[in-house]
């Protein structure tokens, strides 16, 4: 709020006249618009502010109606909500002075150190701090928002690989059986037998596979750069990709495991998208650390993409969602026939 261009609603709760009538004339001579409502207890203060609406309450700590300063102000905050608060006192508290920051008040002021000048200090800054703070709140809540949002996302992404993958594979290898086994009853023959014992092998596996994507790894037990070992063998195995990684042992395998837990994920996610879309023949995996970043790099030869005109999916969106968790940026260079290229930055816990 421009001080300058807008009415000021202010309430003063004061039970002092004459410090009522000081306060009154320090605001005249630093404000050109601003309404005055005035109470002089704090039950008054409660009431006004839950029926109106104010941008600045100005508050003396010595009502007579309460119990003491934490009461007052504790009283004052439930109702006051974004509203700015500023502690108008005789007397100087400096243990008091911090703990009613914390409680949510934005500045304290002694009246006897008052004057139009600190005054209209105070309200600038008080105003101009209560709206950042109310910015950054709503920012934390959005980020909580997306957050959330990416987290049931995954768990519906999941739940669709996992149904397609049990019913296009484990469910088609379990018909299979089934069949070779009615072939055995009719035709009693032990190729048919043979058959079925297979594919019950290769069911075996795919289930064995699946709960391996699904679970996350025990970093207590091992370590990232044996998990990534392994991700890469079951991906080349797969999708007949060829993976090639550059990293330093030490700098991966010192991660803070939350950080490792994430980084995998991204992997494992990127890998599952190159060998869905990309029709890729190369990956490169390489990983480059520096005091308190990692740089995490993902190339593929693929067919690549138009960033600008595609609509990005699910699972970049959760990459990205990843990243922003250790405070990092994702950057994706792509064009059509010339691959593609994740580049993601972590600021390391």
């Amino acid at each position: 709020m421009s001080l300058e261009n807008q009415v000021l609603r202010i309430l003063i709760v004061e039970d002092n006249v004459g410090d009522l009538i000081l306060v009154k004339e320090y605001l005249n001579q630093s404000l050109n618009n601003f309404e005055i409502q005035t109470c002089d207890t704090l039950t008054k203060a409660y009431s006004e502010l839950s029926q109106q609406k104010f941008d600045l309450v100005l508050l003396d700590l010595s009502l007579n109606d309460s119990i003491n300063n934490r009461y007052c102000v504790e009283k004052i905050m439930t109702v006051a909500n974004e509203i700015p608060v500023i502690i108008l006192t005789g007397y100087l508290d400096r243990d008091f002075t911090i703990e009613s920051l914390h409680l949510g008040i934005q500045d304290y002021l002694i009246k006897d150190e008052l004057s139009s000048s600190v005054l209209l200090k105070s309200i600038h800054y008080s105003i101009e701090r209560n709206k950042i703070k109310i910015d950054l709140k709503n920012i934390h809540k959005q980020q909580k928002h997306d957050i959330a949002d990416a987290v049931i996302n995954a768990m519906e992404k999941s739940k669709v690989e996992v149904g397609i993958e049990l019913h296009d594979n484990i469910c088609q290898l379990l018909t299979g059986v089934k069949m070779f086994l009615k072939l055995y009853e009719k035709n009693n023959k032990n190729e048919n037998l043979n058959e079925a014992d297979e594919l019950l092998s290769n069911t075996i596996t795919e289930v064995r596979n699946l709960s391996h994507t699904l679970s996350a790894p025990d970093f207590t037990e091992e370590s990232l750069e044996k998990v990534l070992l392994k991700l890469i063998e079951n991906t080349k195995a797969g999708s007949h990709l060829n993976i090639t990684y550059v990293w330093n042992k030490d700098d991966i395998n010192r991660l803070p495991q939350k950080l490792a837990l994430n980084i995998y994920r991204i992997v494992q996610e990127q890998f599952h998208n190159i060998h869905k879309h990309a029709k890729a023949k190369n990956v490169e995996l390489q990983f480059q650390k520096t005091s308190n970043n990692l740089l995490l790099l993902i190339k593929d030869d693929g067919i690549g993409f138009d960033v600008l005109e595609k609509k990005e999916g699910i699972g970049l969106t959760n990459i990205k969602t990843r990243v922003a968790f250790f405070q990092g940026s994702a950057e994706i260079i792509s064009a059509p026939g010339n691959g593609c290229l994740l580049k993601l930055n972590f600021v390391i816990p």
